[in-house]
């Protein structure tokens, strides 16, 4: 039988409200009191519980402040009318945890972020884990901190190397990573003994100084292996692991047979999967029958899963006692070989590679080889993939940082046999037809335009005394050879000869020497084409007119369909679930961003080295938008002391400047300097200001680290995505130290946060 009714608990989170003043919830039921201003719902200790009939779905609603003495409703929150839509049947209870913004009524937080991996604690495996998390929250609370943020615990074990360090790279978009998991504790629970070898091991991993990621990731599997090997009828019997497995079956099944199959074959390209190679459900579901041979293999991941959905719950079942938010971190994309694009190829466009275009992170572009979304077929569907993943990411989340929202308004995408985000396009985006070209009275040619320009003097300049070898193997006359046509081909080539590897980026700079890249729609600017050498030699007239065209073609053609694409894909993030979004839009960004993210109630990044306005050097936390967040630098960046140091004209200038301090600035950012920076964010108007816990440290003479270049977390400039950046002392050294967390706790104090 359906459900009569539905229930729903709203909790609301940092409106702190004069004694006259209440929150309230009003909306189009009847339940809500048809947005009459007389007739709220009141909150009541922080939350609200209200039972809604099944035909009153779906309803619109809002969160406002009620005046107590005038009895009637004097504010609406800023942004759309949120939506309520109804459940499904097997859900009972419904929770909804608000974070409305007032125009009046502005609450401010700070937070640190970091990542799992690089906790430490006394009794850590060598890496962080869902257990170590309990430290950092009594870290947090104990110097005032209100939110934790933290990179994507998702599962990224492709390889069992130390690529699968990389946090984006996900073969799960549901899956936690095993790597998080507290062996110990599992250990605890079921008898099990850690032998000497093992602790011996656990010590030399916890003294390491950075984080070994596979060496942790292989001792905490095969452990879990052997422990799972000796309970596994308990296990299997047990009724909250079976509830958690037929609630979570969705994603678990695909996910866990996707672990099974990576081992079984060696590899996660399940394209070499022979008869799995296409996932077939009523083929999985053979595998799935408790008489399996295989099925032992399968389930072992249903029990890794299940115990770190226990061990992530308590931790952060245990902040909402302090009063401490989570933050999470949606990544822009998923891995190209992974249990989803497995299970829903058709979401996925296999032969694109998202990326970004050249930026201050790399001056040929990045490409993080995933497959893009197909955004059509997603549509189709209502987009149900994504609203799942926003559902689960609620379970556990308050709030999300959103990778690259530019993505979602348009994705830079290259072709698969491609190698550098300089080969991209942005897509959706209206091409150039020959009609606008001829009009802008540009003396056009396809093949000059759209083929690599290629001249003696350009190969000479590019290779110099290689010149005849390069030309010999590589090029026929001027024009390159068909096997070396793309990308691919070249570091292909380089694979297997590899005495001239020096010859590589030489090679991929002329292929990318173009202009225009033709497509069955038109013609699409090469980025950056105005630097190129195609540029540089062609005709003055042609160069200021197509030059012209560039940047219509860039900043003003495109914009009204980014716009509309944006907006329309915000708004079904923002109507899936109730966590405060907050979006990463740095890089290329189009003038109607920031606009939109205030229309939608998501909040922007404001990242100070990172500035959004052209010909600007820094971006000043003190002239943030409240709807916001600033950071001094975010994970792909260098922390506060080594970029100090790598350009001491910035730091002079923004010692002078930002600052505001007179004379010479310091050669090092020393700790008085560094303090003075974290106070600036904290002083900013902006609703969040969230710091690197090594740009914390850094105030600290005898806390931070020596070197300054030890505590680099990402260089997205580096392909190869080794991220083993660990704390050098542990938590429970920070949290013992009280002149440290009051020196913190009094500046965010004094800044209302």
């Amino acid at each position: 039988m359906p459900k009569e009714t539905h229930t729903y608990l709203f909790k609301k989170n940092y409106i702190f409200l004069p004694s006259c003043k209440k929150l309230c919830i009003t909306g189009s039921s009847n339940t809500l009191g048809n947005f009459k201003k007389n007739k709220p719902i009141f909150f009541v200790n922080n939350e609200v519980e209200i039972n809604f009939g099944n035909n009153e779905f779906p309803i619109e609603y809002k969160v406002a402040i009620y005046d107590t003495k005038e009895k009637i409703i004097e504010e609406y929150e800023q942004g759309y009318n949120r939506i309520l839509e109804k459940p499904s049947d097997t859900n009972s209870d419904n929770f909804v945890n608000l974070f409305p913004i007032f125009e009046h009524y502005k609450n401010k937080a700070a937070g640190i972020n970091v990542p799992i991996f690089s906790l430490k604690t006394n009794n850590s495996w060598g890496c962080g884990d869902f257990v170590d998390l309990k430290y950092l929250i009594d870290f947090a609370n104990n110097a005032g901190f209100k939110i934790i943020q933290l990179l994507p615990i998702n599962d990224t074990t492709a390889t069992f190397t130390d690529k699968d360090s990389y946090p984006y790279s996900a073969i799960s978009s549901f899956a936690l990573n095993p790597i998080y998991l507290n062996v110990q504790f599992v250990a605890n629970e079921f008898l099990y003994s850690i032998n000497c070898n093992q602790k011996n091991e656990i010590f030399e991993l916890n003294r390491n100084v950075i984080c070994d990621y596979s060496a942790v990731l292989a001792l905490k599997i095969s452990t879990l292996k052997k422990i799972f090997s000796k309970n596994k009828y308990d296990i299997l019997a047990n009724k909250d692991f079976s509830n958690f497995c037929n609630s979570n079956m969705y994603w678990l099944k695909p996910y866990a047979v996707f672990c099974f199959l990576r081992d079984k074959y060696k590899t996660v390209e399940f394209l070499k999967w022979k008869s799995f190679s296409i996932y077939n459900e009523l083929q999985i579901d053979t595998l799935l029958n408790s008489n399996s041979e295989i099925f032992e293999g399968i389930s072992f991941w249903f029990f890794v899963q299940f115990q770190l959905h226990n061990q992530l719950q308590n931790s952060l079942n245990y902040a909402k006692h302090k009063s401490i938010l989570f933050k999470a971190d949606l990544p822009i994309g998923v891995g190209r070989w992974s249990a989803d694009t497995w299970q829903n190829p058709t979401l996925f466009n296999m032969q694109m590679q998202a990326g970004a275009p050249p930026d201050a992170f790399s001056n040929s572009g990045q490409n993080w080889e995933f497959p893009t979304y197909n955004i059509p077929k997603m549509e189709a569907d209502s987009y149900s993939w994504f609203i799942n993943r926003m559902q689960h990411l609620q379970k556990y989340f308050d709030a999300l940082r959103i990778d690259h929202v530019l993505g979602l308004f348009r994705i830079w995408s290259i072709p698969i046999n491609e190698i550098e985000g300089t080969m991209g396009k942005f897509v959706p985006a209206i091409a150039i037809d020959k009609e606008m070209i001829l009009q802008s009275e540009i003396n056009f040619d396809e093949d000059r335009f759209c083929n690599p320009f290629i001249t003696e003097s350009f190969l000479i300049e590019k290779f110099g005394l290689d010149f005849s070898n390069v030309k010999k193997i590589f090029f026929n006359d001027n024009k390159i050879k068909n096997e070396f046509n793309c990308q691919k081909n070249i570091e292909l080539y380089f694979k297997f000869n590899t005495n001239n590897k020096q010859w590589k980026q030489g090679l991929f700079d002329v292929l990318s020497n173009v202009l225009l890249f033709k497509d069955d729609d038109g013609y699409h600017c090469r980025i950056n084409a105005c630097n190129t050498n195609s540029f540089l030699n062609l005709p003055l007239s042609d160069k200021i007119k197509f030059e012209k065209l560039y940047n219509f073609y860039f900043f003003e053609m495109q914009n009204s369909l980014w716009e509309v694409e944006g907006e329309k894909k915000l708004k079904m993030l923002k109507n899936s679930n109730s966590m405060l979004l907050c979006a990463e839009d740095l890089g290329m960004v189009p003038d109607f961003t920031e606009k939109l993210l205030t229309k939608l109630n998501i909040l922007s990044l404001q990242i100070t080295q990172m500035p959004k306005k052209a010909n600007s050097n820094f971006s000043d936390p003190a002239n943030a938008i409240y709807e916001s967040v600033v950071m001094p630098a975010t994970h792909d960046m260098a922390p506060i002391r080594l970029w100090w140091e790598q350009d001491r004209n910035l730091s002079q200038l923004f010692f002078n400047t930002i600052l505001q301090l007179q004379g010479q600035a310091p050669y090092f950012c020393e700790p008085w300097v560094c303090k003075k920076i974290v106070n600036i964010h904290l002083q900013s108007p902006a609703m969040l200001s969230i710091f690197l816990l090594q740009d914390l440290l850094a105030i600290n003479g005898e806390f931070r680290r020596q070197n300054p270049f030890e505590e680099r977390i990402n260089d997205p400039a580096d392909n190869n995505h080794i991220w083993n950046y660990k704390m050098h002392l542990t938590i429970e050294e920070l949290i013992s130290n009280n002149i440290f967390i009051s020196e913190i706790k009094e500046m965010i104090l004094k800044s209302n946060r």
